[in-house]
């Protein structure tokens, strides 16, 4: 009976050879899926952090463009756009081209800064009316623009590829940390009512009496929080006396009269005038050396500089001539206030122009009032960059000759700032 057709064909039935086949199959479905799970959604952690990459790059190109452009005009905006574009295309997303679209953030003029049309930036003061503040962008790499990201195991169960987005918005900002600081400090801009039309001349009783030259401090901020000032000012703000500016529209600049020694048998130092530069040290490597190449370490709104009773005037002009020979291939385009043809990126080392220099901006009254001391008080208000002379030899009988301009800054924010409007010096900051 054991050999009977029929114990043979109940052996088949129970026998366990199949199972393995189905175990194994099974076992590479659910490898499969593993794989599927850990690979491709590897892959779409490296692309979206790739697209937030991209898109902060490109908003903060945006918003730099917005700061030292004209930000109240078409120009304006297209050179942002530009800029946002070849930053974000130097981001590839899983070796695919990001695509792009730009929303302007504040794109209507407000009257008031609290306005949702130009919202707040954390920690800074409120924002200017303007016509152009920030920039929203979103990036892409999907189906719907034709760059998706592949997928490569889930392409078993049916998924060919992966939609990757990212969004960045960047706002231009005010800085109050100046870099390479040059050491020749100039007066803040003062509403004159006295002659000599160039000296600033007030009563030396407080209050100030009517028909003294008037100084308004620029409104000062930490943490979002304004800590002086009450009204606009009038100082060095790149403006019309007291009408905030987007732009820089100042005319050429003649610096030519400097301060650098004591008077004789304790006299009062000299009033001081608006062309006046006063040597003052930003460093310790020595006056000359702080003229001639980028001056190391950091300097800030509100702080006290100490007058360089070393220096000379022909050492002024001597490091003035030496700045303009650096790059005297770059020129200033007084359409766009814009410079071209810096030898900065290309031919020499530095970031931007040689020929661009910082310069600390001072509060004329704390000056006048200390003028009666050994060294009166040189405190920065503010920066403002200065484009020596494109044209030829910046010294002209005596005096350096430039154009007032933006120039790149950083925040501290637990230093006075000044709003943006009346911020030469500038910067983009990511806002979300």
């Amino acid at each position: 009976m054991s050999g009977s057709p029929l114990l043979r064909y109940r052996s088949r039935l129970t026998g366990e050879g199949g199972a393995i086949l189905i175990q194994v199959v099974m076992a590479m479905v659910a490898l499969v899926g593993f794989l599927a799970l850990v690979v491709d959604y590897g892959v779409l952690l490296v692309a979206r952090a790739q697209a937030q990459n991209a898109a902060d790059g490109a908003a903060l190109a945006a918003a730099t463009a917005l700061g030292f452009d004209t930000m109240a005009t078409a120009t304006g905006t297209a050179v942002a756009q530009q800029n946002a574009q070849a930053i974000a295309s130097t981001v590839p997303i899983w070796g695919r081209t990001p695509q792009i679209d730009v929303a302007w953030v504040c794109n209507s003029v407000s009257s008031t800064p609290s306005s949702t049309a130009c919202p707040a930036v954390p920690g800074l003061p409120p924002v200017p009316p303007r016509a152009f503040f920030g920039a929203t962008v979103h990036v892409y790499a999907d189906n719907a623009h034709g760059n998706a990201v592949p997928s490569y195991f889930a392409k078993v169960f049916g998924v060919l590829s992966q939609d990757v987005r990212a969004q960045a918005t960047a706002a231009a900002a005010p800085a109050n940390v100046g870099t390479c600081v040059w050491p020749l400090a100039i007066p803040d801009f003062w509403e004159d009512n006295t002659l000599p039309a160039d000296d600033y001349q007030h009563n030396e009783y407080m209050p100030q009496l009517p028909g003294d030259d008037f100084y308004a401090p620029p409104q000062t901020y930490q943490n979002g929080v304004q800590i002086t000032g009450g009204f606009n000012p009038t100082g060095i703000a790149l403006t019309t006396n007291s009408t905030p500016s987007d732009s820089i529209t100042a005319d050429e600049q003649r610096l030519d009269e400097m301060l650098v020694h004591a008077p004789p048998g304790g006299a009062l130092w000299p009033k001081i005038k608006r062309s006046h530069l006063v040597a003052v040290r930003v460093s310790g490597r020595g006056f000359l050396a702080d003229l001639t190449t980028c001056s190391p370490g950091r300097r800030f709104i509100g702080e006290r500089l100490d007058l360089d009773l070393t220096a000379t005037p022909a050492d002024a002009l001597a490091g003035a001539r030496t700045r303009w020979a650096a790059d005297g291939g770059a020129r200033w385009n007084p359409a766009t206030y814009r410079i071209e043809g810096s030898c900065a990126g290309r031919s020499c080392a530095a970031a931007i122009s040689p020929r661009l220099v910082l310069l600390p901006v001072f509060d004329p009254e704390a000056y006048d009032l200390t003028r009666n001391m050994a060294a009166p008080e040189i405190t920065i208000v503010n920066f403002v960059g200065f484009f020596l002379n494109p044209t030829a030899d910046p010294v002209t009988d005596g005096a350096i000759i430039g154009e007032l301009s933006t120039y790149p800054g950083t925040i501290d924010r637990v230093r006075p700032i000044v709003r943006l409007q009346y911020s030469p010096l500038r910067t983009a900051v990511l806002t979300r």
